[in-house]
């Protein structure tokens, strides 16, 4: 399924001068669009074919998940904000916000679900180079995360640095697959 971006409806958001966000509790640099984009998002957005606005109850969920899990404020968790650069998390945040998500929708988020995707039908040799990944490898991993922008996946990009690219969009999106996917209660 092809998946619009959701930055192309909330293009033209932009933080007011001198705006600040929370991280972790301290003042941290300017917000940049992700942030306004939450406050003021009127447009419609559409991310695996389900419909999110400010009052969806899953993308609150979501929200509340990553705020407890890296102490911001609800309002910094955008769809937009990115998990490491944006919100602060560490390599051991990653885990305990798919536990807090896991408990929270009672499903099983797939570990290193987009790296395999970015692999499929290469060798390593095709994937990556010195381990920077190869056009092939970001042609695939630009399929496997359709909401992050194009621009950020480019030649030079290392196999390491795949989780910084990692943004609320990119969870709320399996969560929203996995609870489309999940048997109906009987």
């Amino acid at each position: 399924m092809s998946v619009p971006r959701w930055r192309d409806a909330c293009a033209n958001a932009q933080t007011p001068p001198g705006e600040t966000r929370k991280t972790r509790g301290k003042t941290g640099a300017t917000g940049g669009p992700h942030i306004a984009q939450s406050r003021r998002m009127t447009a419609l957005v559409k991310l695996e074919g389900v419909a999110v606005y400010g009052s969806d109850p899953v993308f609150q969920k979501v929200q509340k998940c990553f705020s407890d899990a890296l102490g911001v404020d609800v309002e910094d968790v955008t769809l937009g904000s990115k998990i490491i650069d944006d919100l602060g998390a560490e390599s051991l945040d990653f885990l305990d916000i798919a536990y807090r998500l896991e408990q929270t929708f009672k499903i099983k988020l797939p570990r290193g679900e987009i790296k395999a995707k970015s692999q499929e039908g290469l060798t390593a040799a095709d994937w990556e180079v010195e381990g920077v990944l190869t056009q092939r490898a970001l042609d695939k991993l630009a399929e496997a995360m359709p909401e992050v922008d194009r621009a950020e996946i480019t030649l030079g990009l290392r196999a390491k640095d795949i989780p910084r690219l990692f943004t609320v969009a990119t969870f709320y999106s399996m969560v929203v697959k996995l609870l489309a996917e999940k048997p109906a209660a009987a």
